[in-house]
């Protein structure tokens, strides 16, 4: 059952058998080269510890079973995690959620349609182009009050099931934002079309009645969470869950993930994903019940002493008719002059707070078990401390501009000869690389799309403040690759 405390017999065979073949004194004639910490850089030996580096080993374990069974006990802790989350089967990911949407839509949808938002994160659109998918989009519902790009509505995501029929509809659940759209009632509408859940912020929906349910708990046919971003795991390690509804899609998960995860996963990475496990059937309810209390103590806090505010369900439901994460403070900046960006960089200049993200309206800070009571008064006193601050009226909020008309599909523009031209000379031209800025980390323009002065506009408004442009390889924008034109030198 879903979030059942640890049994007396379960224990985390992958981490103790790494610490075993620690402790023998193993002489080592295998990779990784720094064998064990024993020849290494001296400042990272310091900063991450000996005792750290000498688990570092490569596919091999010493375990009950002998010194060479790895892939055994690996397999059994995933075992764990699937009956731990309510999958039928789940895959330690080495390489990021990204990984595992990357092998979800290979696995799922190669060479067929697969329906998205537009506010997708950018794993999702790389996913589409190394499948040779057919992408099909939906519009999100923008916001300039709070400058979020929310979720599509969710009855839109079900005509367009209904008219295009697509193979695989990808869903973030939830957002940066924490805004989770209502998974119960899109899955009864979307035909026979399967849902992938990138699910990326919402591995503790798990513990916690007051969160959004879990994807597999209503429906959707594969999850991918990022471990490290809400748990315990380090970055870079998340879990892939096959819904028990989906079962036979195991095979060609697996085959997709044998091409595409890395064929030399770090063992602390995947002991950090069995520990997060481990944790969580533990006491992970009890814990994630003090987080989001001290979440909402944050909240309460900050809507009477500071004149900032906080997204709310009700502001959610009304506005995406979606569900808000309560582990997630957005703060709006209000009337105080101040952007949310602006109010990013202060906070961690002056008062040594980093924030999660960070758009023209409004801060995004996520609270877990792992933050304390003194952290929320830091907040508080840091807020009330910008607000007495008087930065010049910030400039109107500017909207992403509207969708691009595509020229031609994603891989297919990905497959053209380059031609580099200055930026304010793309008008008209077709992208050949992915123009994403963060924030809000939403593309604007992919390979294939035609660039639109609009584009150009938002895009030399957004470099001015500072933002940055991802997927463009001249950051600064001084030139742009797209597709050469038949003739053109």
């Amino acid at each position: 059952m879903p979030g059942k405390r640890r049994e007396p017999e379960e224990r985390p065979e992958f981490l103790l058998g790494l610490v075993r073949y620690q402790r023998e004194g193993i002489v080592r004639f295998h990779t990784p080269g720094h064998r064990g910490g024993g020849w290494t850089y001296p400042a990272w030996a310091q900063a991450v510890g000996m005792g750290c580096l000498s688990l570092d080993v490569s596919d091999v374990l010493h375990g009950e079973e002998g010194p060479a069974d790895w892939s055994q006990v690996l397999r059994r802790a995933e075992k764990r995690a699937a009956r731990h989350f309510g999958a039928h089967a789940t895959r330690f990911l080495v390489n990021g959620t990204s990984g595992g949407i990357h092998a979800a839509i290979l696995a799922l949808a190669a060479g067929e349609k697969v329906l998205f938002s537009r506010a997708s994160h950018l794993s999702v659109y790389a996913g589409a182009i190394l499948a040779q998918a057919v992408p099909r989009y939906v519009d999100p519902v923008y916001d300039r009050e709070w400058d979020i790009v929310g979720p599509p509505p969710v009855g839109e995501l079900q005509r367009v099931c209904q008219r295009e029929r697509p193979k695989l509809l990808v869903v973030t659940y939830p957002d940066y934002y924490g805004l989770a759209l209502p998974g119960d009632r899109l899955a009864h509408g979307v035909g026979e079309t399967r849902i992938l859940a990138d699910e990326a912020h919402g591995a503790h929906f798990l513990y916690s009645p007051q969160a959004p349910a879990p994807a597999l708990a209503w429906g959707c046919a594969v999850s991918v969470q990022s471990t490290h971003k809400m748990l315990g795991a380090l970055t870079q390690a998340s879990m892939l869950h096959v819904s028990p509804k989906a079962s036979d899609v195991v095979f060609a998960l697996d085959r997709a993930l044998s091409l595409l995860q890395t064929t030399s996963p770090s063992a602390l990475l995947l002991a950090s994903l069995e520990a997060a496990v481990m944790q969580g059937l533990e006491n992970g309810r009890d814990e994630w019940e003090r987080a989001l209390a001290l979440a909402e103590s944050i909240r309460e806090e900050i809507e009477r002493s500071t004149p900032f505010h906080c997204l709310s369900p009700d502001v959610a439901a009304s506005r995406w008719q979606a569900q808000l994460d309560p582990a997630r403070l957005v703060i709006h900046m209000g009337d105080s002059g101040w952007t949310g960006l602006a109010a990013a960089r202060y906070l961690r200049q002056e008062w040594k707070i980093q924030v999660e993200l960070a758009n023209q309206r409004a801060i995004v800070l996520l609270v877990t078990p792992g933050n304390t009571k003194a952290d929320g008064e830091v907040l508080i006193a840091a807020l009330r401390a910008l607000s007495v601050r008087a930065p010049k009226k910030p400039a109107e909020t500017l909207a992403p501009p509207p969708r691009p008309p595509q020229r031609m599909l994603p891989w297919e523009a990905l497959r053209q000869p380059v031609q580099w031209v200055k930026f304010k000379d793309s008008v008209g031209r077709i992208a050949s690389d992915i123009l994403c800025p963060y924030p809000p980390g939403i593309p604007i323009a992919v390979p294939g799309e035609e660039i639109t002065p609009e584009i150009v506009a938002y895009l030399e408004h957004v470099t001015a403040h500072g933002w940055e442009v991802r997927g463009a390889f001249d950051p600064r924008l001084r030139r742009i690759a797209v597709v050469k034109e038949s003739g053109a030198r």
